[in-house]
């Protein structure tokens, strides 16, 4: 028995954010395990007047993790079928045309479209994570046929409120439309200079919008199979689409990206806390799985859908044998790398775990002197410099990330528990999501591999070279350090 499979055979599917990493797993993952689904309607927005949204398409079937796709697919271009629009613009910019499509058509939606930059203007958070799903709400009370609506959260939106993140809304700041008017009605400058005022003491406008966009769904969420997907911090792949496979350097995957290339030498965190992180395919198929378990739990409401309550849905490796701390994380990527080395890196892997704020500052601006020392060989050479800015956009981003390694996060999960529990064997082994069963060992030999291979792009031919520019640093560090015990020692000779 398939009946997460049988759910969406045949069904209409709109999902936003496509183009993204959650996206792009998501309709690989669909095409691939629900194969009878009939058809995946994608927001796309256009780049510019050369690139449709169909030739948008065509990139992104044409991306290796959906060379699979297109062997269980010879239609695979009528699958999945563009909505020309904009999560940055008023009603999407969708077309009345195009939306009587949607909200004739579509069965099932899947809300993945998020600004996930920590440090994105107040005005462009406020429209995609917010407005984007004002408009999307409007437009699901309309659907005759929808089955299922997951908005894609974060498990952090709490963030201010709890150390332990249960399965239950949690109070904003503000109230989604009152908002809303406030950011339509001032200036980008003004806003600009409010932002730190109106978002404290959320420590960014990701997590508060976020927080916001969630309680959107409590006030608007009546007469809607709706959920919330609350996923801890996603990284790389363990399976599918391909093993490893990682788009982008955003949270702790760039963590550990800048110490593997050797730039960040300096983590701001603490080193027993959880690191709630979740492989990306064991997130898709978590997602998934929610859309299967509101359709079940709005079957089963009352007759008038009054007492529907939202369900919440955290999913987090807490309460696993996937669970990690920042250090046992740590550990396993520095063993990782001297495994796999990157022929890419600029100096040896290597790092300092911090908690102490001031003598987090102190570390760094130390390390401020080797970059001005390499920065002014280049200039004698007439070359360019570029590692103080390089380190200047480490030590940004290991501060944007800085709240969130240092909290004591403890994420409950019994919801996915339950869901998956109920299960027949056929459907856990497709849409596997248990972390339990994930081996820690031979996953971050994989996340290694995948970093290597999708963000630093090295194949596997570039080990031995690697190995060799690996050896000559060890060389170099050697050196450096007997210099500076010389220079040390000849001090102190003179000086006593």
């Amino acid at each position: 028995m398939c009946d997460v499979r049988n759910f969406y055979a045949n069904k209409t599917l709109f999902v936003t954010g496509g183009t993204g990493y959650m996206g792009q797993m998501l309709l690989s993952k669909l095409l691939c395990s629900c194969q009878e689904l009939r058809c995946i309607y994608v927001l796309i927005r256009e780049k510019n007047e050369k690139i449709s949204t169909s030739q948008r398409v065509e990139n992104i079937i044409n991306d290796p993790i959906f060379e699979h796709a297109k062997e269980l697919h010879s239609d695979l271009d009528t699958k999945i079928r563009p909505i020309k629009g904009d999560c940055t613009e008023e009603d999407l910019g969708i077309s009345q045309t195009d939306r009587e499509i949607i909200e004739k058509e579509v069965e099932i939606i899947f809300h993945t479209a998020a600004t996930v930059k920590f440090n994105a203007p107040l005005r462009e958070a406020t429209y995609i994570n917010i407005r984007t799903l004002n408009v999307l709400l409007d437009m699901a009370k309309n659907m005759k046929n929808l089955k299922a609506f997951v908005h894609v959260s974060t498990a952090f939106s709490p963030i201010i409120r709890t150390k332990i993140i249960e399965e239950k809304f949690y109070d904003p700041l503000f109230k989604a439309d009152k908002f809303l008017t406030l950011v339509e009605c001032i200036d980008d400058s003004v806003l600009d200079e409010l932002t730190p005022i109106l978002i404290k003491p959320f420590p960014n406008t990701y997590v508060f919008t976020k927080s916001i966009a969630e309680d959107l769904c409590r006030e608007k969420g009546s007469g809607i199979p709706l959920c919330i997907f609350r996923p801890a911090g996603i990284i790389s792949c363990f399976k599918e689409p391909l093993p490893g496979w990682i788009n982008n350097a955003y949270g702790s995957v760039g963590y550990y990206y800048g110490i593997a290339i050797g730039v960040l030498k300096v983590a701001y965190t603490r080193v027993h806390s959880n690191a709630p992180v979740v492989p990306g395919d064991f997130t898709i198929n978590a997602c998934i799985l929610s859309a299967y378990h509101v359709n079940k739990s709005w079957e089963n409401r009352p007759n008038d859908g009054s007492n529907f309550n939202i369900p919440i849905i955290n999913y987090s490796n807490c309460f696993t044998k996937f669970a990690l701390t920042w250090k046992s994380f740590l550990d396993r990527v520095k063993k990782g790398v001297k495994k796999y080395p990157f022929y890419s890196m600029v100096a040896l892997p290597s790092v300092v775990l911090i908690s102490n704020s001031i003598l987090y500052r102190l570390v760094t601006f130390i390390y401020w002197i080797p970059a001005i020392i390499l920065d002014s060989l280049l200039m004698i050479f007439c070359k360019k410099p570029r590692f103080r800015k390089l380190y200047h956009r480490v030590l940004e981003f290991v501060d944007l990330l800085a709240p969130f390694s240092l909290g004591e996060w403890t994420i409950k999960i019994g919801n996915i528990n339950q869901i998956h529990s109920r299960l027949s064997e056929k459907d856990k082994e497709i849409f596997y999501c248990d972390l339990d069963e994930l081996n820690i060992e031979e996953y971050f030999e994989i996340f290694i591999l995948g970093m290597r291979r999708y963000l630093a792009k090295e194949n596997d031919d570039t080990l031995q070279k690697a190995f060799r520019k690996r050896r000559r640093f060890i060389i170099l560090n050697y050196v450096l350090a007997t210099v500076v015990i010389v220079i040390f020692v000849s001090v102190l000779m003179r000086l006593f």
